[in-house]
């Protein structure tokens, strides 16, 4: 069983040690960072697993895959400077970093 770290609410599932699924752990993640030109910030509501995440998490992924948690889809909590084409509540998905967790942070 997974516990969230500390009871935050900033945290996503990150691969802690490599070689097999209980290696996987919630982390902490710096909520309070401002946003860079062109970003958002968005409530995951959904993210999806795929193949190349088993791989990795498994330390089976050919060359470096660091990321981890690449598919997701939410709401637009905040946009950071020129964006122009999003606005807070706005339901997005695409591809982004840091899916596997609550808020996660995604070029515009």
């Amino acid at each position: 069983m997974l516990t969230v770290p500390g009871g935050e609410t900033s945290w996503r599932l990150d691969i802690a040690e490599k070689g097999t699924l209980e290696g996987l752990a919630l982390t902490p993640v710096d909520a309070g960072s401002g946003l860079g030109e062109g970003q958002v910030r968005v409530a995951v509501r959904a993210a999806g697993v795929n193949f190349r995440d088993v791989l990795n998490a498994l330390g089976m992924y050919p060359g470096d895959a660091k990321d981890f948690g690449l598919e997701g889809a939410g709401v637009v909590t905040e946009v950071g400077p020129g964006v122009t084409g999003l606005a807070v509540g706005d339901r997005v998905f695409g591809m982004f970093s840091g899916a596997f967790g609550p808020m996660a942070v995604a070029d515009a």
